[in-house]
């Protein structure tokens, strides 16, 4: 596994979530495995441009030691493609991977990247898609990340 980047807990990170981490859960498993607790690990991930997608042209994922975890949402790639295109088609950043317990009564829970990003993104423009997948909508930026 690649050594881990260094999280920045200050003013100069917030953090960005992957999607569609769901449909990757055993890329997870073969990184992580299946803990009861679950995983909160840092780890550094890498953005890479993917203009062949057939569904999003703008599509940016999200991979960890060749195993992909998910993408950026849709707006997010659009807002963010050009930073990961300025550093070559591939951009190295912290991240933590969360999650991937076993609950109380027995339901095996999904993972989570958490893609810690220059605070330089923050102005972008940024949408939010509720977990359950519900239609995106328009959010205050300063609500949706936490410094750190």
């Amino acid at each position: 596994m690649v050594p881990a980047m260094r999280i920045q807990r200050d003013e100069d990170t917030y953090w960005l979530k992957a999607v569609g981490t769901s449909f990757r859960t055993e890329a997870f498993e073969e990184m992580f495995g299946r803990r009861q607790k679950g995983v909160d690990e840092d780890v550094t991930i890498e953005l890479v441009r993917e203009p062949d997608n057939k569904y999003d042209p703008n599509a940016v994922k999200v991979m960890c030691d060749g195993y992909h975890l998910g993408y950026l949402s849709r707006e997010n790639a659009v807002a963010y493609k050009g930073y990961v295109e300025d550093a070559g088609g591939r951009m190295p950043l912290p991240a933590r991977v969360i999650g991937g317990y076993v609950r109380y009564d027995g339901k095996e829970m999904s993972f989570g990247v958490r893609i810690a990003a220059p605070l330089e993104w923050k102005g972008g423009p940024v949408i939010a898609t509720d977990d359950d997948g519900s239609r995106p909508a328009a959010v205050d930026v300063d609500k949706l990340f936490d410094v750190v």
